[in-house]
């Protein structure tokens, strides 16, 4: 039996990186477009209250509550404006009553999760005053790919189906470390 080669095993690795990095890059585009989703949404609501509430002719007036609930023709909520102790709150719900979307401005960190048809999270995208980070999962929930930009390294885990970290790749002033890890994580290759 011919075992693969450390160089064909870097090779591999390398594309696995690429894809992932391309799939990363269509996550970050699919948050870009639910965040620009989620302001037109914010300016029809906005539009509809101030429809409402003003009388043809009638000068412009501001608005002013705690939240605002957008409901669907048959008066389920699909969508609701908040304000809580932490921030406002942006939340887009699907058909089958769970939260497709939700956007939190609380006041340490803004974070924008995206899910699955069954409501379970499978992006998020999290800012606060040490970095932003970027988790996407699978369908249990399970993180498949971790990505994090602090004030320093620059880190990126990917996971196997059971949540185990299997590579991991860092950028920092200290130079890039790359790590390959088995089943239970315990490190099989790091470089340098």
């Amino acid at each position: 039996m011919e075992t693969e080669s450390l160089e064909d095993r870097l090779r591999t690795l390398e594309a696995k990186l690429a894809r992932a990095e391309r799939h990363n890059r269509l996550a970050l585009a699919g948050l870009v477009a639910a965040i620009i989703a989620c302001a037109a949404i914010w300016v029809v609501m906005g539009s509809a209250s101030r429809a409402r509430a003003q009388k043809p002719g009638e000068a412009r007036k501001v608005i002013r509550a705690n939240m605002f609930i957008l409901e669907d023709d048959n008066g389920k909520t699909r969508a609701a404006l908040s304000m809580t102790s932490g921030g406002p709150r942006l939340t887009l719900i699907g058909e089958k009553g769970n939260n497709r979307m939700s956007l939190i401005v609380d006041k340490g960190a803004t974070s924008l999760g995206l899910s699955d048809e069954n409501g379970m999270t499978r992006a998020l995208l999290t800012v606060d005053s040490g970095g932003s980070g970027l988790q996407l999962c699978d369908a249990q929930g399970n993180e498949r790919a971790g990505l994090s930009f602090m004030d320093g390294p620059t880190t990126l885990i990917l996971y196997d189906e059971n949540g185990t970290p299997r590579v991991g790749l860092d950028a920092s002033e200290n130079g890039p470390w790359l790590g390959l890890f088995d089943k239970r994580g315990k490190t099989v290759w790091i470089a340098p």
